[in-house]
């Protein structure tokens, strides 16, 4: 009977599970960076000569269709189960914040934001920014692309990153990543069965 029990738990232990798990961290970042029911402050990022000017000009807030969407992403990359020693950056979602549905602080929020963002050549760049309930500037995230990191086959961490000085090959080495994907993408790193 001992040998039987052994037997069983060998085989459950090497049983491989055939989808991402996530870490408690990135569970604890998806809370505080993506939500539905709570508004992202709205930061306008211009540049001006050799520096750049960052405003909180408002407030905003995702729909159910953009969440759901996210939401499909993450389920997608969920189900995908990967080579253990790939650490791969996946673009979940690209927010492109309609201006319109800004909650803007003032008028002249409204009036700058409108001005600079749809003249010729613009120079502004409207992004997220999340707001951490603790106060944690660590828990704060700015952008207007959503990233999840993979690593070890677990989701490991999310946050916004800003597209206006993204760059791909940076970005990997920066994160120390193999690759840089969207969500379908991914499917591309799936282990076969018998590859295992």
């Amino acid at each position: 009977m001992e040998s039987l029990i052994k037997k069983i738990l060998k085989e459950y232990t090497e049983t491989k599970i055939d989808e991402l798990k996530h870490s408690g961290h990135f569970d604890d970042r998806f809370k505080q960076r993506v939500y539905v029911n709570e508004d992202y402050v709205v930061q306008k990022w211009t540049r001006v000569n050799n520096r750049i000017d960052i405003r909180n000009i408002g407030t905003y807030r995702i729909n159910q269709l953009e969440y759901k969407t996210i939401e499909d992403r993450i389920k997608h990359i969920d189900s995908i189960d990967v080579d253990e020693n790939l650490s791969i950056g996946v673009e979940i979602y690209r927010f492109n914040v309609d201006i319109d549905r800004v909650k803007y602080f003032t008028r002249d929020d409204r009036f700058e934001t409108l001005r600079d963002t749809l003249k010729e050549n613009s120079q502004t760049n409207i992004y997220l920014k999340t707001v951490s309930s603790t106060k944690d500037k660590k828990e704060e995230s700015v952008g207007d692309v959503l990233f999840v990191i993979v690593k070890d086959n677990k989701a490991i961490t999310t946050y916004l990153e800003r597209s206006f000085n993204f760059n791909r090959n940076l970005f990997m080495e920066k994160k120390g990543l193999d690759a840089v994907v969207d969500a379908y993408e991914f499917n591309k790193f799936k282990i076969k069965k018998g590859e295992e």
